[in-house]
């Protein structure tokens, strides 16, 4: 069966309950240095009601690693401090090169199954400033491990329709940038990419 047409099941009625769902996957040289061999890439969900499964959204995840070396990490955050709310999270780190188009096409289709069990229309529209921070710092605290939302410092937001280019600076002077895209007015994809201070740009 071709892999477009396949059923994907990544929601369950009785299934985990959660207000977003953060993706980050990562192309790496090996697993002892832990290297980045290209930029991360990101995806945020909000299923607003809709139940994942959260076995069946690590399988999918997983095979986007198309036969190379992985390690993966799901956790789901519950918070009740004034409202109350829960996001889960997977972390994936490949070892081996997977084309970034492959990883982007394979979360569209994730979060596609996501939203299509919402029973909202796709309904495209422009980012605004105030989503491109906000989608741009999650991403990042959840790439990098240290980092604090309130340290990031939004240094430029460009909008283009659709897509939108944050750049921020942390405390210790790493420079990051994190290309977004909105697909369908309800999936956020992003391209993460850090430079370090001993670095140019």
């Amino acid at each position: 069966m071709d892999d477009d047409a396949r059923e994907l099941h990544v929601t369950d009625p009785n299934g985990t309950c959660a207000d977003r769902m953060t993706v980050v996957f990562r192309t790496i040289d090996n697993q002892s240095s832990n290297t980045d061999i290209a930029p991360s890439i990101a995806m945020i969900v909000h299923p607003q009601g809709v139940r994942l499964d959260l076995e069946g959204l690590r399988v999918e995840l997983e095979q986007l690693a198309q036969r190379h070396p992985f390690r993966s990490t799901a956790s789901v955050h519950h918070t009740s401090w004034g409202a109350d709310g829960a996001a889960a999270v997977f972390l994936l780190s490949v070892g081996g090169q997977v084309a970034g188009s492959v990883i982007t096409d394979g979360l569209k289709r994730i979060g596609r199954a996501i939203v299509q069990a919402r029973n909202r229309p796709a309904e495209p529209r422009p980012i605004t400033e105030a989503e491109a921070t906000s989608w741009a710092t999650v991403m990042l605290a959840n790439r990098f491990e240290g980092i604090k939302t309130a340290d990031l410092k939004v240094r430029e937001v460009t909008l283009a329709e659709s897509t939108a280019t944050v750049a921020l600076r942390s405390p210790d002077d790493s420079g990051y940038r994190v290309g977004l895209e909105l697909v369908d007015g309800l999936i956020v994809l992003g391209e993460i990419s850090r430079t370090y201070p001993d670095q140019s740009g």
